[in-house]
Parts: structure tokens; sequence; C-alpha cells
């Protein structure tokens, strides 16, 4: 990305100071820039390299970042225990809270046939809330949401969440999601059901109605060429915030709803989708209320993991989602941008420390790379293209996974 930027700004210089544009570097006669042309052969070799680094050391810099990760985990559940054993209804003013999402990935990949298919990978993302102190001592601790941890996996069911969770190794006190039922489901599975304070974000609630609604003719007018909602929708939509829904009682709460289908009905809206996300959304909202009112500071959406998603993980997929092949190897680059939001990246030298004193201790050599090559099958006799294998698509992994690593069903909590 780097040398993307010298690129442009070489390109501007020559535009807007010497009248030139950049050209392009010739390919030599016949060279059509694909097949096996220097620039192809290159770029292949410079994603082996890198492929072999992360395979290298992001192991090591990972190891380094989680356990002072962990250590402050369990600093802030021991604390957070204490408290709630002396008063079981006590505010926490640090909860451990986790804000969860899913990222999903499509690709398109050949299959042993040689067919052009679609292939569906998910990216589960956990962003921490950091508490600080206030400036204000009247006031309600700051807070700052940082990645702290990503794991690609072939689906994006309870069990992947659960594996999730399972490397974290601490419970928190609250999650904060969307109303996706396997977040939810891995949370009472993992944990234990009402162990951990669940609450559904408002974000999605509000964006998944306004949408519902824009898709209907009845529920828009255009103002100033753009579509947008009438306005008792509107302004009743509006209500859909954090503040308003901590003041509301659940009969509030469903009153609201009973609001909304009148408004909807009035307008000629149908109100058969509306009563199933009503289904969906009025149970679980109002389960969530007594958190937010018992912990004022609490966040009600999880918008800050769609902002990191964005920032910290799309960069990662631009142009390169379709290369991803070994799901190991893929979840090690993404523990090195988890690694870069907990600041170990912030000075270069301690991780050329870490990097040299690792080869030391090996005495002076360093990681094997190649370890983590999926295995392919024979080539077939009959000259047909092989099944090629890519563990980021084996769907049934992630089964495997959980029966190597996750507690019995029957004991949902484990040894937490």
């Amino acid at each position: 990305m780097m040398m993307r930027r010298y690129r442009d700004r070489a390109r501007r210089h020559l535009l807007e100071d010497h009248g030139e544009e950049l050209a392009a570097i010739p390919l030599g006669p016949g060279a059509t820039g694909t097949g096996s042309s220097y620039i192809r052969r290159e770029a292949a070799g410079a994603w082996h390299l890198a492929a072999d680094l992360v395979e290298q050391y992001a192991p090591l810099i990972w190891r380094s970042v989680n356990a002072r990760m962990q250590e402050r985990d369990r600093k802030l559940r021991t604390r957070n225990d204490q408290l709630l054993e002396a008063n079981p209804t006590a505010g926490l003013a640090q909860p451990l809270t986790w804000l969860l999402d899913e990222q999903p990935v499509v690709v398109w990949a050949k299959n042993s046939a040689g067919k052009r298919v679609r292939r569906y990978w998910s990216v589960l993302v956990l962003v921490e809330v950091r508490w600080h102190d206030p400036m204000d001592p009247m006031s309600f601790p700051q807070r700052e949401y940082r990645l702290r941890l990503m794991r690609a996996y072939p689906r994006p069911n309870h069990t992947a969440w659960r594996l999730m969770f399972d490397e974290v190794g601490v419970r928190p006190d609250f999650v904060v999601a969307d109303h996706a039922s396997a977040i939810g489901n891995a949370v009472d599975l993992h944990f234990g059901p009402g162990v951990v304070g669940f609450v559904p974000s408002m974000f999605h609630m509000r964006r998944n109605l306004r949408e519902a609604l824009l898709d209907t003719k009845a529920a828009t007018t255009i103002v100033q060429g753009r579509k947008t909602l009438v306005e008792p929708l509107a302004k009743h939509l509006d209500l859909l915030h954090r503040d308003d829904l901590a003041a509301l009682t659940p009969a509030d709460w469903a009153r609201w709803w009973d609001d909304l289908e009148h408004h909807a009905a009035r307008l000629g809206v149908p109100v058969a989708g509306m009563t199933d996300r009503r289904r969906l959304y009025e149970p679980r909202v109002a389960k969530a209320m007594p958190l937010l009112t018992a912990q004022p500071h609490l966040p009600a959406s999880n918008a800050a993991v769609e902002n990191r998603i964005r920032h910290l993980l799309e960069p990662f997929l631009t142009n390169r989602k379709q290369m991803y092949r070994n799901l190991a190897r893929l979840n090690f680059l993404l523990d090195l941008a988890v690694a870069r939001q907990q600041g170990a990246f912030t000075d270069l030298e301690d991780v050329a420390k870490l990097i040299h004193d690792d080869n030391e201790a090996a005495g002076g050599w360093a990681p094997q790379p190649r370890t983590l090559a999926d295995p392919q099958p024979p080539k077939p006799k009959t000259g047909d293209l092989p099944a090629r294998y890519a563990s980021l698509f084996n769907a049934h992994l992630v089964e495997v996974l959980a029966g190597d690593r996750l507690p019995s069903s029957t004991d949902p909590a484990g040894a937490r």
C-alpha cells in the first residue's frame, strides 16, 4: 500500500509539474501481462515471500501480544468477580465487554471439473472495550474500542464462535452483537444461559427496520430527489436510540411496536414482515433494558465493529480475498492485524529484538516456512484436473476443531 502511495505521488508530480503522464511499464514484444509475464511472476514471488514471513514470525509476535491481553483480561475478570460477590446487583465501572460481528466473504474458485463456482467463508471479529477514568470524577468512564481477536472460518455458525470464545479464554460480563442467532446461541452454550449479559445492537435493529420500510412504496416519499421515509414513520424510528430506549419499560416498548404497526397499517404498508421483525426484536431488547439502565455507560451498539471491519479488515480483503486458501496461515495474518491495533509495531526495534532473541534461542535458526501447506490429493492418471483442497473452504473443519478444543456440551461453562 505504501508503494501505491509513492506511485500516485509520482504520477501527480509528473502531471502537475511537467505535464507528463506516468507511462506503463513495457512488457516486451508479445507480452500480454498474463500467463508467465515478468510482472506476474514477480507478483507471485512477492505473495509467496509474504506468506512465508507471516507463517514464520506471526506466531512469535502474537504470543507476546496475546499474553499481555490475557493477563489484563484475567485481572479485570478477577476484580469484577470480587465486586459481584460482595454485591450481585452492583453496577460495574469497567465491565469486561465484547462487541461481536462477522464479515462474510464470497469468492470464485475452480472446482475439480475446472468450472468456476462460488466459495464462501467468513471472518469473525471481536472488539474489546477498554475503559479509562474520566477527567470529571462525576462522569462515566470513557470507552476505547480495539480489536481483540479475528478468526477466519468456513462457516460463521455458533460452533465457530465458541472456538473463538475458547481462544480468548475469559468470560465477559457483557456481549454486544447483532440479532443473529449464531452469536446468542454460542454465548449461552459456551458460558451458560443468562451468565453473560447480551445487548442486541440498536444500530442494526434501526438500520434493518429502516431498510425494510424503504423497500415499501407506501412508506416512502421523495424529498429533493431522494427517497426517504414518510414523516410519521421517520419520527417513530428516531426513538430507537439508547437514551430513549433505556427510559422505557417493557410495556412502553410493546406500545412502541403497537404504534409502529398502527402507522404502517394506516399508510397501507404490509404488516406481515413487521410482525416477523417484532417477534425477533421485541423480546431481546426488552430483556436488555434492565442491563442498559443498571449500566448507563455500557455501549448499546456494535457499530464500532463495523468501523474496525471497514478500516482494518477490508484492506486485507480488497483484491486479495480470492488468493486466500490456507486457514491457519490466514489466521496468522489476522493475528498481525490485531497485534498492530494493540500497539505491537509501535517500536519496530522491539519487534526486531523479539525475532533476534527467538533466533538466538534456536541456535541461530529461523522458523521453517511452508509447514502449513494444505495436503493435496494425487493427480489422477486420466489427465483431468486434480481436485484442489483448501482448508479455508472445508466446512467440516469447524466441527473437527470443536471436537478437539471445546468442553462437553453438558458443561457449557467448562472450567470458566
